[in-house]
């Protein structure tokens, strides 16, 4: 086990919980950032062929 840790269970469960909730956040984050990328890349291409939406 690494110096950096708690060697007792309960503050190494309570910081299993604490990081798998920030990977969560960050997951979320990651889709809304991809969504928008989609968006914006959809615009993008709408407005090279702005004859092709109708």
């Amino acid at each position: 086990m690494t110096d950096l840790l708690p060697s007792d269970l309960p503050r190494l469960r309570t910081l299993r919980t604490w990081h798998a909730m920030w990977v969560e956040r960050i997951d979320e984050a990651i889709a809304v950032a991809e969504q928008l990328e989609r968006a914006a890349a959809g615009r993008g291409a709408a407005a090279a062929h702005p004859g092709l939406d109708r």
